[in-house]
């Protein structure tokens, strides 16, 4: 098996586990998990920018972590998941033109943030290098995935 197959299993491993705790409602673990998906998506799309289960895979975790924050209220950070997600395919695009599947990466992106936008509205100005309010009961697990103190 190939480093990419490998990562990929891995990858899908966690983001099943993730919607199984996620259709449970076990915020927390979803949460985890889905950090977690988000990290091997991004290892994958460094490793291998134009493989398609790379874009999948990081298209899926951050619009999978975004309904997780729809769900739980935190509508800013839901949006926000989905700008960042946007924004990293249209650069690998811009990248990489020559792929025709990021087009398409970038037109699913496009459409999941229209019609979230439709729903809640759009959280104005904010753009993808500013951190977004993380709400008080995430703090400790969202600081670990972002490489920072946990702040007590």
């Amino acid at each position: 098996m190939s480093q990419l197959e490998t990562t990929y299993t891995k990858w899908r491993k966690v983001i099943a586990t993730g919607n199984d705790n996620f259709a449970l409602h076990h915020t927390l673990i979803t949460l985890v998990y889905y950090l977690r998906a988000i990290d091997l998506a991004e290892l994958l799309v460094k490793s291998w920018p134009l493989s398609h289960c790379a874009t999948d895979a990081l298209l899926i975790s951050y619009q999978n972590l975004a309904e997780l924050y729809e769900r739980e209220g935190s509508l800013r950070l839901a949006w926000q998941n989905l700008v960042n997600v946007k924004q990293r395919l249209i650069a690998l695009a811009d990248r990489y033109s020559q792929a025709s599947g990021l087009a398409l990466r970038c037109q699913q992106a496009h459409r999941r943030l229209h019609q979230f936008e439709y729903v809640h509205g759009s959280f104005g100005n904010t753009t993808a290098a500013q951190a977004p309010e993380i709400p008080s009961q995430y703090n400790d697990i969202v600081s670990i995935h972002l490489g920072q103190p946990l702040r007590r």
